[in-house]
């Protein structure tokens, strides 16, 4: 879960859980018109694990909520997270 506008009003900063519990934080990329009047929110996440590594995603849409919209202070955002995690190789020395 992330809250919305903490850095600035497109970052948000937040904690995760489960297997790569640590930090989170996503800048929104672009706010649109959705169908049946929603608001399609992009979002590129950054996450840092509570053991130190960090994670890149790519941009992605997800779920908000916004009980001050327009305004996006008191906003939150969850979401749920799958795919395969890929490791980058060590270096060679």
């Amino acid at each position: 879960m992330t809250n919305l506008a903490v850095i600035n009003q497109a970052t948000t900063l937040g904690t995760q859980t489960g297997d790569l519990a640590g930090a989170v934080s996503a800048v929104i990329l672009s706010v649109t018109p959705g169908a049946n009047g929603t608001t399609v929110f992009k979002v590129q996440h950054h996450f840092v694990t509570e053991t130190g590594n960090t994670i890149t995603a790519a941009p992605a849409i997800g779920e908000i909520f916004l009980p001050n919209f327009p305004e996006l202070a008191g906003g939150k955002t969850v979401f749920r997270y799958s795919g395969q995690l890929c490791y980058a190789a060590p270096e060679r020395k």
